[in-house]
């Protein structure tokens, strides 16, 4: 696996996609957050993102149609252009501006912090780099796969656990939420939570330069008042293609004092 990751990074650059969906494994149009371009060799990406995909907008519509919920949706559905380094996300201002880079922290510090004075480390497209570089397993055997972007690939099941995954991001994804029952919202129903998770799922497309096209995992979430029990589960994708393409953009050099 080593050996795929260290062939997609010696590309140097692609373009990226970045998009989740509810128990499907491959996302269609209406599942995309955002595309950009990444610089693989120093971790950097460029994204216009949008923090609902246009599923789950029609989904939460559905639902619960409300003024309210139709103004969450289009705020949400709203691009933002963002740029991660390995350590700090940047959201561009209106003024044309970059915000102040939040630092990339774990689950349960950006809780504390009230949600906004830190950035989730998942939420950076190309995380899953680093534990798919430390896994020690072989590859199994292949699922053979449809083409992603008209390149043909061949699809393998992996196991991430917390040898693999850092410390931070394995507390947010082992448990739904990352939230003890002691530390839950008031609007969590009293036990019992889910129990944690000893395995990651996850799944990568590669093509005959063993390049990944295509990595994914599998998140939960534990939302208590929902009628299927509180517990769901959604794949996360990210795709890459174009490798070696330009990049005609540059870094944050004085971020602004305040996040926009």
């Amino acid at each position: 696996m080593r050996h795929a990751v260290e062939t997609t990074l010696a590309t140097g650059s692609a373009r990226l996609l970045y998009a989740s969906r509810d128990g499907e494994l491959v996302p269609e149009p209406e599942d995309i957050h955002g595309e950009g371009v990444a610089d693989l060799h120093k971790g950097r990406v460029w994204i216009s993102y949008r923090s609902i995909t246009k599923r789950d907008a029609a989904g939460l519509l559905r639902k619960r149609r409300s003024l309210l919920t139709e103004l969450f949706t289009r705020i949400s559905r709203r691009p933002r252009e963002l740029y991660f380094d390995p350590a700090t996300r940047y959201k561009r201002k209106r003024d044309g501006s970059w915000s102040e880079g939040l630092p990339l922290r774990s689950w349960e510090e950006w809780e504390r912090s009230g949600f906004h004075a830190y950035t989730r480390e998942t939420e950076h497209p190309l995380w899953l780099l680093q534990p798919l570089a430390r896994l020690q397993a072989e590859l199994g055997d292949a699922t053979p796969e449809e083409p992603v972007r008209g390149v043909e690939t061949r699809r393998y099941s992996l196991g991430l656990t917390a040898d693999e995954i850092p410390a931070l991001i394995w507390d947010e994804l082992a448990q739904p939420h990352a939230l003890p029952p002691q530390k839950a919202h008031r609007w969590y129903r009293p036990g019992p939570f889910p129990k944690p998770r000893s395995v990651i799922p996850a799944l990568i497309w590669l093509d005959s330069e063993q390049r990944i096209r295509r990595m994914s995992y599998e998140a939960r979430s534990y939302h208590p008042w929902e009628s299927n029990g509180g517990e769901q589960s959604w794949w996360i994708t990210t795709e890459l293609w174009d490798f070696g393409v330009e990049i005609d953009r540059a870094p944050p050099s004085a971020p602004a004092s305040q996040e926009a």
